[in-house]
């Protein structure tokens, strides 16, 4: 079976793609990579063997063989571990088939299966948006380096069980989450997709870096209902800091304060855009659902 993954190898400062094809064939165990590896490269075979095992995972016991192209190319470095791994697993164990054709892995492995850092995260990442890649995954060391970066979603993670599927256990501790896989082509599709399948009374879209008070929607829901609101907004993103939450309702212009900053506004009705809200970016706000019922975000818009 075939299987090919992405990863990105600097020379100089810029940022070159790597394919990784990953075949298993029938016959004696053996383990290969070929394409101009270094002797760090070489070496992964040990790494990405053990790392997979301690993971919890079955290492394939055939012929296996890895390529690196383009052939010409050298390859350097323990960065290309993540890559290898990923690929592996998708050609072996069942749960690693989805699409990864728009996303890149960097990262080196230990033997117990975590993610280490590497050097030149930022141009490895600046490197893979050129090549018009939607999703980088790095190490969770590296993540500070890469927050720099727009225009490409940024997963960091601490070991391969965490790329295994990090969602879908979330979704099994909880009955009320349902994840939604497809093909990564932008956040725009992706709220469209979201605001297709929703069927609650309130809607926030909410990023992976984006971090909540306690308690946060239990109160912000509240305020709608008793208000009668049709949306608070900027309450989500970056929350992070120590504050009491103070929260001041203004009864004659339907204004509420939080924190010391005025954040929702008073009943409004809209057919076909946000214009007619004081909201800035869609992200970091509660909204009614019926509010975004006729709401289509523009697809070629890859971020916002």
């Amino acid at each position: 079976m075939l299987s090919i993954t992405n990863s990105i190898v600097l020379i100089g400062l810029d940022g070159y793609l790597v394919e990784v094809e990953v075949d298993l064939t029938r016959g004696l165990p053996k383990f290969e990579i070929v394409g101009l590896p270094d002797t760090a490269v070489k070496e992964s075979k040990e790494r990405v063997r053990s790392a997979i095992k301690n993971s919890g995972f079955p290492f394939p016991t055939k012929v296996i063989t890895i390529n690196l192209a383009p052939a010409d190319l050298r390859k350097e470095g323990a960065g290309l571990d993540l890559a290898i791994a990923v690929g592996l697993l998708r050609a072996s164990v069942e749960g690693f088939t989805r699409d990864v054709s728009k996303t890149v892995f960097i990262g080196e492995l230990s033997l117990d299966g975590s993610v280490r850092s590497v050097s030149g995260v930022l141009p490895l990442v600046l490197g893979a948006k050129k090549l018009g890649f939607n999703t980088v995954v790095i190490p969770k060391s590296n993540e500070k380096e890469a927050q720099y970066v727009d225009g490409i979603d940024v997963i960091a993670v601490k070991s391969i069980q965490e790329v295994a599927d990090f969602l879908d256990k979330y979704a099994k501790k909880d009955s009320r989450l349902t994840v939604i896989h497809q093909t990564n082509v932008g956040v725009s599709a992706a709220r469209n997709v979201g605001l297709a399948k929703a069927d609650s009374q309130f809607i926030t879209f909410v990023d992976a870096d984006d971090t909540l008070e306690n308690n946060f929607f239990r109160e912000a829901i509240s305020l709608i209902s008793a208000k009668k609101l049709d949306l608070i907004c900027g309450l989500i993103t970056n929350c992070n800091n120590e504050r009491n939450n103070k929260i001041k309702i203004y009864e004659d212009s339907n204004l509420i304060e939080y924190n010391d900053k005025v954040v929702a506004s008073a009943q409004r009705k809209t057919n076909s855009s946000l214009s007619g809200f004081p909201t800035g970016r869609v992200y970091g706000k509660i909204y009614r659902r019926n509010v975004l019922s006729n709401i289509k975000f523009d697809e070629k818009l890859r971020y916002s």
